[in-house]
């Protein structure tokens, strides 16, 4: 399935990229999750995260996709499920440091050690 959107812009967020493609094809209500992180596995907000947020997503999509009116709306969120997939959507590797040098990180790879 080709990729109908703009590639992610120099220095521009996961959650932003994501939103931004999310809102090119209407789906406001997940791109406005996406903005927050709730998507993210960096930066999903405590309260809500479960370690599935990806699964969220690709789930959240195949329901968009089902219920996408006109067809080619469908196609396109069907061509956002194949990217997240294959990690289009992932982390970069900045943004993969800067969780591993934060209070979280730190504290994860703590409780690694220990067992």
């Amino acid at each position: 399935m080709s990729k109908w959107w703009v590639p992610r812009q120099p220095c521009e967020s996961t959650p932003l990229f994501l939103a931004r493609v999310l809102q090119a094809v209407g789906l406001d209500d997940m791109a406005h999750r996406a903005r927050l992180g709730h998507y993210d596995d960096f930066v999903c907000p405590p309260d809500i995260m479960d370690g599935m947020e990806v699964q969220h997503l690709v789930a959240e999509l195949t329901t968009a996709a089902t219920n996408a009116k006109p067809k080619p709306r469908r196609k396109d969120i069907e061509a956002i499920i194949e990217a997240v997939k294959e990690g289009e959507f992932d982390a970069t590797e900045v943004e993969s440091k800067a969780w591993a040098e934060s209070e979280d990180g730190l504290a994860t790879f703590k409780l690694l050690r220990e067992e």
